[in-house]
């Protein structure tokens, strides 16, 4: 196995503490160039020697990393440590500086398909080594705990020396065809600050007892070798010496579990220079290979955001891309939904590799705002921040459980609006600003979170009524109709006059002038509750002003009851004795509230009557009950019953109304509990 629990790790279990710091005593190399061994076949776990008249092709400038400058030096750790250095392969979000060295790469990952490492040694039979990646490495620490590594790749057949009891410099390739392995640029894929962006290798490595094996140490500081050089980065062809690759790496000695941070220590014996502490190392990559996303199983920049605690922040707006999501491995972002603004996040995916639902939680991600559970490409949701002031929030991308598929590459788009367009009578937001209401149909009416009311203002001469109806749609809200008197009352339960609120797609009131003197009201448009997930809702009002339609005058107020108004009473129909078609009515009452009208020719005013909160306006006289006709609100807040005015009920009988009776009405109904309450007072004189 190419990918297994590391070595390193588990050596690493031996370490204590932090390690300190020093200066290793590297061994130096006679005047002898490297020679190339041969080529190693992860497929096979064969060395295969080179040709004499062979040599690699890598180091030539083709690779994502080139740590090989010869310094005739060597850290011989035959069987007693394990050595791990530091590297860096460059994002395209890496900038360009010259000191330190860093440019720009290709790509955000890349497969690695060869491998070059060196190594010298005067052990007369074949060495081994294992050679361990990991993803991301911070200099010369101590990797206990890191996760698993790229790759583990156990080597052997290594040549000993070409001659006995003298140190021979090699360098050798892999060739990972067949168990080729993607590794994240810069770390995690993106540039962060240089000092995290960095992958790791680890080295162990032994031959025969008593002899010495260790790696090359492999590029030195200073204007002979650049750092970076060497590269499909920069300058090809030039003497490579590691991007970010820096002078020092982590030693832990196996036998005491002691660990030691080295670097600097032997010298070039041309230049008597002192040699540069990294290990020899080169990295081949197939850069013509899409090595993203779900392919090659990579996790994208944003991981580890695998719950509501670790979300990854993301701007808005902005557009994400190379995103990528698993059945085992959520992802969760997290950002504010401005004030005042509709937040739509799309994540563009293709059902083909998996089934991806979006959910938009509160930012606890204990509750959810809107969600995407289609079966199609793509998924949106939306919230509306009716607040006025930025909303946290949390998104969750997930695949599905029942996926067939269960890895999708996607992109997040989070984009920001103004919840809905006002309509053309924009401004029309109290009672002050009313908008003068036209008879006939006005279209394309709108309420938004932001401006949940609209109001509008209607005149009448004695005896018109006005009928106003409203079309809505309740799947977007539950929307009412109110109307106030024109004063310092208006928009107030002392102004109210009456409304309409049921939860259906049509609200209607009638009301006529019975003042005698031309009278101006405010129509209101209120918001209830808007439904789940929306911000805005359509509405159309038809107005119209016809003869009156009520029948008889008010008095004696009523108190408020559990529903926030007074209990209103009219009469519709006739007044005409021979019409017989004259019909009680009350409104603004309690759901589900019973009640019944009872009739006299007196008036009283007795407070709390019987225990009620309500105010006892008619009798001192006989009083007759309609209770044949006990009604009940139901759901709504009006009741209506016809009479029959040859069968008035008295206390004695049922007796005939004649023309020029006058009389009192009064409701009396159930409100909360046990408690009654009484409605105003309707006066009428039959003709």
């Amino acid at each position: 196995m190419l990918k297994t629990a590391s070595l390193l790790i588990g050596a690493v279990a031996l370490a204590q503490g932090a390690p300190g710091q020093s200066t290793a005593q590297l061994h130096r190399i006679p005047a002898r160039a490297p020679i190339h061994a041969g080529t190693f076949h992860a497929a096979s776990g064969q060395f295969i020697p080179a040709d004499p008249t062979q040599q690699s092709a890598m180091g030539a400038g083709g690779d994502v990393y080139t740590n090989n400058h010869y310094g005739a030096v060597f850290l011989d750790i035959n069987g007693s440590s394990l050595v791990v250095d530091e590297g860096r392969i460059p994002s395209t979000t890496s900038p360009v500086s010259s000191s330190p060295v860093s440019v720009t790469g290709t790509a955000d990952s890349y497969r690695i398909d060869d491998i070059q490492l060196g190594y010298a040694t005067d052990s007369i039979g074949d060495g081994n080594a294992r050679l361990t990646i990991l993803a991301q490495y911070d200099s010369c620490t101590n990797p206990l705990g890191s996760s698993a590594p790229l790759l583990d790749l156990t080597i052997s057949g290594l040549p000993g020396t070409i001659t006995p009891g003298q140190i021979t410099p090699y360098t050798f390739d892999i060739d990972m065809t067949g168990f080729e392995f993607c590794m994240l640029a810069d770390g995690d894929g993106k540039y962060d600050d240089g000092d995290v962006d960095r992958f790791g290798f680890g080295l162990l490595m032994s031959a025969d007892p008593g002899s010495m094996m260790g790696p090359l140490i492999g590029a030195r500081p200073g204007p002979l070798a650049p750092t970076g050089d060497g590269t499909v980065f920069q300058n090809p062809g030039s003497v490579g010496s590691g991007l970010g690759t820096l002078d020092q790496w982590f030693e832990l000695t196996l036998g005491t579990g002691s660990t030691e941070c080295f670097n600097e220590g032997g010298y070039d014996p041309a230049t008597n220079n002192p040699a540069f502490g990294s290990f020899w190392l080169v990295l081949g990559a197939d850069l013509g290979f899409d090595c993203s996303g779900c392919l090659a199983r990579l996790d994208d920049v944003f991981e580890d955001n695998d719950d509501c605690n670790s979300a990854a922040p993301l701007a808005v707006p902005s557009f994400n891309s190379g995103l990528v999501v698993t059945k085992t491995d959520p992802d969760y972002y997290s950002f504010d939904i401005p004030a005042g603004m509709t937040l739509t996040a799309n994540a563009l995916f293709s059902q083909a590799q998996a089934d991806v639902d979006i959910i938009l939680f509160n930012d606890d991600c204990t509750g959810a705002y809107d969600f995407g559970f289609s079966v199609t490409d793509n998924e949106t949701v939306s919230y509306t921040n009716c607040g006025s002031a930025p909303l946290p929030v949390k998104l969750e991308v997930t695949v599905f459980a029942g996926s067939a598929g269960d890895c999708s590459d996607y992109d997040l788009e989070l984009s920001v609006a103004a919840p809905c367009p006002d309509d053309p009578l924009a401004g029309n937001v109290s009672c002050a600003t009313a908008f003068p209401l036209s008879t006939g149909q006005t279209i394309n009416l709108v309420v938004n979170c932001l401006v949940p009311a609209d109001y509008f203002r209607l005149s009448l001469i004695p005896g018109e009524t006005i009928n106003v109806s409203m079309l809505l749609d309740p799947s977007q809200a539950d929307l009412d109709l109110l109307l106030f008197t024109d004063d310092a009352n208006c928009d107030s339960n002392a102004g109210f006059i009456t409304g309409s609120f049921s939860v259906g797609a049509v609200e209607t009131i009638t009301y006529t002038n019975k003042s005698g003197q031309p009278q101006t009201y405010v129509l209101k448009v209120a918001t209830f509750a808007f439904q789940p997930g929306e911000s805005c809702a359509d509405y159309v009002l038809d107005y119209d002003i016809g003869a009156s339609t009520e029948v008889g005058s008010n008095f004696c107020s009523a108190v408020l009851n559990s529903s926030g108004f007074g209990a209103h009473m009219f009469g519709t129909g006739s007044d005409l004795v021979v019409d017989n078609a004259f019909m009680l009515n009350a409104e603004c009452l309690p759901n589900n509230s019973s009640g019944y009208f009872f009739v006299s020719q007196g008036s009283v005013f007795v407070p709390n009557v019987g225990a009620s909160v309500g105010n006892l306006c008619i009798g001192g006289g006989p009083v007759g009950r309609f209770i044949a006709n006990v009604v009940n609100t139901g759901s709504g807040t009006t009741v209506s019953v016809p009479t029959d005015l040859n069968m008035w009920p008295q206390p004695t009988g049922f007796i005939a109304v004649l023309p020029g009776d006058s009389y009192n009405f009064q409701y009396w109904f159930r409100d909360v509990g046990s408690t009654s309450n009484f409605s105003d007072a309707l006066s009428v004189t039959f003709q």
